[in-house]
């Protein structure tokens, strides 16, 4: 038999290189996930379900968390209370992080439909590639609420697609997916609103009726099983009260500059679009109906979070539901042209996107960034109720079976006007505290208002260390 031509190479070794460039880039987030302390923190409060401590702690008791959205990322990271250390429970943190955006696209991409078989798998491929590279650095690298309010999202728009085209079972794990969504992060209640609309606009007003009520029943049976667990006032407390209290930002002008490349492409660009392919996506069966809607639903709560205290450009990944058509639609725009054209341009956007990605990433281990994590263990072992880790209170459980208050978790109260006094704090602090462990980039904070203003610098490893004698306090 004659050697294949050597054209028929080139598919593969494109794909390769695609594939290769992607996962480069997903390897490099893992590296990187363990380095950031908000990891490490927004992981203690699943820990403290695991353990019977109050993940929603009350106004006046228990260790203050950073945790101030619903309880469905918590439970997703439950698999990383297996660990026996803080390496390991990370690492597993880090896994699902990275499942929860790679399988809903994956699903998102494979369900579309398309033409022919062998030209849908073939697109379908290069557009989840496509889909990888464009996804947000900050979810990959941080543990965050839309992450996963994003990934049940994606499912049960799905579902509801499928749900429409006759698969009726289909309407109430779909309406659990968006409940589940809303209970990840408050402000994904419109998605539901989104997918209500899109019923009534592409089936009936009676379909979106009965949609309406499986998204009631799955919201609020998902909410009776929650209050029967973390109980209704520390529910409303920190999902409600305490965010509704936080302040916007002081300078509306400068968060703007700072966040202004997000607006751009997640507001301005997706606007633009839609006004100028109306026509295309405002029709009854169009595949652009649902995402859009989704992400105009979504928008109004985003931008207002984007300029509250702390706000950051995660509250407008609304955006993403737009990525597997739009990708899809590339691909296909470019598969119009001779096959290896088409392969090449697909690989060289796919390569392109990603350097711009790791361009703008903080850092490009090839090694998990554990080191910092080892030390603090290391420390927390040698003075055992004497170290708090404001940054890291996962550490001190895993040493000593204690959970300590949180460095933003504090601070969040203070600023929301819902602070607690100093014996409070003391509470939640070593029981012989002479010594506070953060990391090297962190120097200001509510903890150097509870420590010693007579504290001492020292320097362990990555960590800076403020110590003082008993005498001191």
């Amino acid at each position: 038999m004659p050697p294949a031509p050597r054209r028929d190479l080139l598919p593969v070794i494109l794909l390769a290189v695609a594939v290769t460039v992607v996962v480069f880039r997903l390897w490099t987030s893992f590296c990187f996930f363990p380095l950031p302390d908000w990891n490490t923190l927004r992981l203690t409060p699943t820990f403290m379900i695991r353990f019977g401590a109050a993940a929603y702690p009350g106004l006046h008791d228990g260790a203050v968390t950073t945790w101030i959205y619903g309880p469905v990322p918590l439970l997703l990271n439950l698999p990383a209370t297996l660990a026996a250390g803080i390496v390991p429970a990370v690492l597993i943190a880090a896994t699902i992080n990275l499942l929860g955006a790679i399988v809903p696209v994956a699903l998102a991409v494979w369900t579309l439909s398309l033409g022919s078989v062998v030209g849908a798998r073939f697109e379908k491929v290069w557009a989840t590639l496509l889909v990888l590279a464009l996804w947000p650095n900050s979810s990959l690298h941080y543990i965050q609420a839309d992450n996963v309010a994003l990934a049940f999202g994606l499912v049960s728009q799905v579902l509801l697609v499928r749900a429409r085209a006759g698969a009726g079972w289909c309407w109430g794990l779909a309406a659990l997916g968006a409940a589940l969504a809303v209970w990840s992060k408050q402000t994904s209640v419109g998605l539901i609103v989104a997918q209500i609309a899109w019923l009534a606009l592409s089936t009936s007003g009676s379909a979106a009726l009965r949609y309406a009520v499986f998204c009631a029943g799955a919201g609020l049976g998902l909410g009776a099983g929650f209050v029967g667990w973390f109980g209704f006032d520390a529910l409303w407390l920190n999902l409600v009260e305490i965010p509704g209290r936080i302040p916007s930002a002081p300078d509306f002008i400068e968060r703007t500059r700072q966040l202004w490349m997000q607006i751009a492409g997640y507001v301005v660009l997706p606007a633009i679009a839609v006004i100028v392919f109306r026509r295309t996506i405002w029709r009854r069966h169009s595949v652009w109906l649902l995402p859009t809607l989704t992400w105009l639903c979504l928008l109004p709560l985003g931008v207002v979070a984007i300029y509250k205290w702390g706000g950051a450009s995660n509250s407008l990944n609304g955006v993403l539901y737009l990525l597997p058509i739009a990708a899809l639609q590339a691909v296909r725009a470019l598969g119009a042209r001779r096959g290896s054209v088409a392969r090449a341009g697909v690989a060289a956007l796919v390569i392109l996107i990603v350097s711009q990605q790791l361009r703008f990433a903080p850092l490009l281990p090839i090694r998990p960034m554990t080191v910092h994590l080892e030390e603090a263990a290391l420390l927390a072992e040698r003075m055992p109720g004497q170290v708090w880790f404001p940054w890291h209170p996962l550490v001190t459980f895993l040493s000593e079976g204690r959970f300590d208050h949180s460095e933003d978790g504090l601070h969040t109260r203070t600023i929301a006007g819902a602070g607690r006094s100093p014996i409070e704090v003391g509470r939640h602090l070593p029981p012989q505290w002479t010594t506070t462990a953060v990391l090297g980039w962190r120097e200001a904070g509510e903890f150097r208002k509870l420590q010693p203003a007579s504290a001492r610098v020292a320097y362990f490893g990555r960590w800076t260390l403020f110590t003082w004698k008993p005498a001191d306090e």
